[in-house]
């Protein structure tokens, strides 16, 4: 027994290391196809539990269900709150007290049967219209899309969603205000350097005074706090 149980635990370790080293990229992306928000650890799903609650390392199946048994969270879903914020319904209610899963308002005498909001992301498009994306590393690499880098990869853990780096913390439309990404019309993500190799260390030392300089104005404090990621 003892023997079969050792195996089986084994087994389970290998499952959850190849998961690891294989980790799915999530994002909250909008109809033009630009990742509005990458997801961390402390990102909050529809159901009110946040990515780390999830069951994260299912690579292949992309099950990424919520893992508290009372939750009826069929798959990870972000919503864009943060702090004190909430979302609500036309039916004025949070979206807290919408099923996971119907997504019917659940508060008593309301007759509420789906969620539905106006509120906007800061790309101008609807919260609706965006959906939340599972990819691998190598399906965001065929599309162009910022990965770890090659001597991070399989460093950090599953949970970690989309984050990659520090620069992942600053939402893509956020970073066009601040200069270190293309507009519509370009990709989102750093600038391309190019020229010698002399240009492009001086032109990649240049881009962290800038984040730094950024990140001074009050109106972007709040996308390095804790509890938004």
């Amino acid at each position: 027994t003892k023997g079969v149980a050792s195996a089986a635990s084994d087994v389970d370790k290998r499952q959850v290391k190849h998961s690891r080293e294989n980790r799915l990229y999530v994002s909250w992306r909008n109809t033009k196809g630009v990742d509005c928000k990458m997801i961390g650890p402390s990102s909050t799903c529809f159901c009110n539990h946040r990515y780390r609650d999830h069951n994260f390392d299912s690579i292949e199946k992309r099950d990424i269900h919520c893992k508290d048994k009372k939750c009826r969270c069929p798959m990870f879903s972000y919503v864009p709150v943060y702090g004190s914020m909430d979302i609500r319904c036309q039916c004025k209610h949070s979206y807290q007290y919408h099923d996971p899963l119907s997504k019917k308002c659940t508060t008593s005498k309301c007759s509420c049967r789906k969620f539905s909001t106006t509120h906007s992301c800061s790309c101008g498009e609807q919260v609706l219209v965006h959906r939340t994306v599972f990819e691998t590393r190598q399906e965001r690499i065929d599309q162009g899309k910022s990965v770890d880098p090659g001597w991070q990869e399989g460093n950090l853990a599953g949970g970690m969603g989309g984050l990659s780096n520090f620069d992942a913390m600053i939402d893509p439309v956020d970073k066009v205000e601040m200069g270190l990404a293309l507009p519509p019309g370009g990709s989102y993500g750093m600038k391309e350097i190019k020229g010698n190799e002399e240009e492009k260390e001086s032109a990649f030392n240049n881009l962290g005074p800038q984040l730094l300089s950024g990140l001074q104005s009050d109106a972007l404090k709040l996308y390095v706090t804790p509890h938004r990621y």
